[in-house]
């Protein structure tokens, strides 16, 4: 058994979804599960319808054009939706009428983008042959906590999942075709998973059913080494561990939702990047084997628009509690930390959630010297760095070739990634800079010293 999960870049033609059925045909033998995200942009597109209808404006017009041209383009009879539609007019108008797009209406509005591709692509494998039927989440067992907009799986999940299938399918019987992104909460409410949560919901699906693998098809053949809208001559990573991954993802790189790896990591299944434009390619596994030898680099990945907090005090030379004290009050104001490096004096760390950013400075300061810099970004290295030493002298030898200043460097526990703050204006060249030194032309330290 395996999961094979379509994001919206592989439904958002009607020719796209008859490639879909076609690779989904090929891998008919290893009893498929297929999870899908909306069509195309679709969750952009009803993001702002929902704030139109807040504004006192119904339009699904855009909406409805799209779905139909594709029915129409696949024969597939467009009245059979006819109850979504009424249900997501209805939707709108609850909108209109308060006159406000709540967290929850959000969810709920959002739904509609999974609840129509997973029909659509459910009734086209009909159609080539193939026994289907399509379920929302919630029927297969998937249960979230209340936290609209970025719901967390509750552990229950798992064993519901197991015991749904189960009961309902037998190998070979009707092929499962999922909603990704979309769930209930344990009070019945409509969530979302966050952007990207559809590699959630496979994985999810895939560590509860111990599955052979767990696929997921994008437009490219397999994770990169460097974004590919900055860096014109990236490589394809052919093997990644969960480690790796789960920092390639939470740095920046936007292949994969930063929590999917954890699912699968657990239960020791293997994730497959592979291209829906070119199946047959090797594309990406990420599993649980180290580089023990060979390639330790891997990748090279940016998050901009990042905030900087530099906080200084005499009173942190040995004092125990002083630290325990700072992050209490990014407890309180439930502020995430993303990197961090203290000194004898003084702590830096770096946040991508700016709000209450003006109160965290007020607390910091009644004890401490707090300066913030904004519009900065993390240029981070991801790999086992087996001659880190080489790899920092060329880094170094390039931010100062650049005439880059360096405000922050941090290296996770985990020893698979290295990070670098600068400012955001420099992080392209930086980045361009690196990856020709690191992947592309190779060049010795001793050359560049």
């Amino acid at each position: 058994m395996i999961v094979m999960k379509f994001g919206g870049a592989a439904l958002k033609n009607s020719e796209r979804v008859k490639n879909v059925g076609k690779i989904v045909k090929q891998h008919i033998k290893y009893n498929p599960i297929v999870v899908l995200s909306a069509v195309g942009d679709v969750t952009d597109l009803l993001l702002e319808m929902g704030v139109k209808a807040s504004h006192g404006t119904i339009d699904n017009k855009f909406f409805t054009e799209i779905h139909e041209k594709m029915c129409d383009e696949l024969n597939i009879d467009f009245s059979n939706f006819n109850s979504l539609i009424e249900d997501l007019n209805k939707t709108l108008f609850d909108v209109k009428k308060v006159g406000i797009l709540t967290p929850e209406k959000r969810d709920v509005l959002l739904s509609f983008g999974e609840k129509f591709s997973v029909k659509i692509v459910s009734t086209y494998l009909e159609k080539i042959g193939l026994k289907s039927r399509a379920y929302d989440s919630w029927e297969i067992g998937i249960i979230t906590d209340s936290s609209h907009g970025n719901a967390k799986i509750l552990d229950e999940t798992y064993e519901n999942i197991k015991k749904f299938f189960e009961k309902n399918f037998t190998p070979f019987s009707k092929i499962p075709v999922i909603p990704g992104f979309i769930a209930k909460s344990f009070n019945g409410e409509i969530t979302t998973l966050g952007r990207g949560g559809s590699d959630l919901t496979a994985s999810v699906i895939g560590a509860a059913l111990k599955c052979e693998e767990i696929q997921t098809w994008k437009d490219v053949d397999g994770i990169l080494s460097a974004d590919p809208s900055v860096i014109t001559n990236t490589k394809v990573i052919k093997h990644l561990s969960y480690k790796e991954a789960h920092e390639l993802a939470f740095f920046g790189a936007k292949i994969l939702h930063p929590h999917s790896m954890i699912p699968s990591g657990k239960k020791n299944i293997p994730i497959h990047v592979k291209n829906f434009l070119s199946p047959n390619s090797t594309g990406t596994i990420i599993s649980s084997k180290t580089d023990e030898k060979g390639e330790g680099l891997k990748a090279l990945t940016c998050r901009k628009d990042i905030t900087l907090v530099n906080i200084e005090s005499p009173e942190m030379i040995g004092k125990y509690g002083f630290l325990a004290q700072i992050f209490t009050i990014f407890k309180n104001l439930k502020i995430s930390v993303d990197l961090i490096a203290t000194s004898e004096a003084s702590i830096s760390l770096t946040l991508d959630n700016t709000i209450n950013i003006e109160e965290l400075v007020k607390r910091l300061s009644n004890f401490s010297d707090v300066k913030i810099k904004r519009k900065m970004a993390i240029v981070s290295l991801i790999g086992i760095h087996y001659n880190s030493p080489t790899i920092l002298g060329k880094i170094f030898y390039v931010f100062h070739k650049e005439k880059i200043n360096i405000e922050m460097i941090s290296q996770g526990a985990s020893k698979v990634n290295i990070a670098f703050v600068i400012d955001e204006k420099y992080a392209d060249r930086a980045i361009k800079e690196i990856h020709k030194y690191l992947f592309e032309e190779k060049i010795p330290l001793e050359v560049i010293m």
